[in-house]
């Protein structure tokens, strides 16, 4: 196990609620970046890529696509947004994947642009893709800022949150602030 994933250590792979915990004990653990990801198959080069993710509410994760494959989520605990951009940088659609209110899965096309947003302050949510992973399978958006820059992040993360918001009160979540009161806490 390395800081922020695990892989599956057989060809039988099953994702058992009690692990859900350990995987939020993981992720706490990383401060800065407090996620983590148990993969149910062996390997990068795998041809199906799995992953149980826990994130926090914390840490910047910048926009990308993946170029030749699509994706897709499944929220198994907490609310995420999926927020897709276009080609020039701008928000065109917030998916908020909540089993309660919202939608339970999303399925992100090849080539477009998007970035998981936690809106509660945990969320552990699935999410599966063609493999092999390379360096090649995600590519950065040009104009996703560098988490370096604090200053451009914070603007671009307000952005974000403004639109995120809007989808989680379209459907009756009130604000990221009301969810993060709230479930997974």
């Amino acid at each position: 196990m390395d800081k922020y994933a695990d892989f599956a250590q057989d060809n039988i792979f099953v994702f058992r609620p009690s692990k859900m915990n350990k995987m939020r004990e993981v992720a706490e653990m990383n401060k800065g970046r407090p996620r983590y990801r148990i993969c149910a198959h062996q390997d990068t080069s795998d041809n199906l890529q799995e992953m149980y993710i826990c994130a926090k509410d914390e840490g910047y994760i910048p926009v990308y696509k993946h170029p030749d494959t699509a994706t897709t989520h499944f929220i198994l605990e907490g609310i995420i947004a999926l927020v897709i951009f276009d080609e020039a940088g701008r928000i065109s659609r917030v998916e908020i994947l909540d089993k309660e209110k919202g939608a339970w899965s999303c399925r992100v096309g090849a080539g477009i642009y998007y970035m998981t947003f936690v809106v509660t302050t945990w969320a552990t949510y699935f999410e599966c893709k063609a493999g092999p992973f390379t360096a090649a399978s995600n590519v950065l958006a040009p104009w996703t800022p560098d988490a370096k820059d604090g200053q451009a992040v914070d603007e671009f993360m307000k952005r974000v949150e403004d639109a995120v918001n809007g989808s989680c009160r379209a459907i009756g979540l009130g604000t990221i602030e009301d969810s993060r009161k709230g479930r997974c806490s």
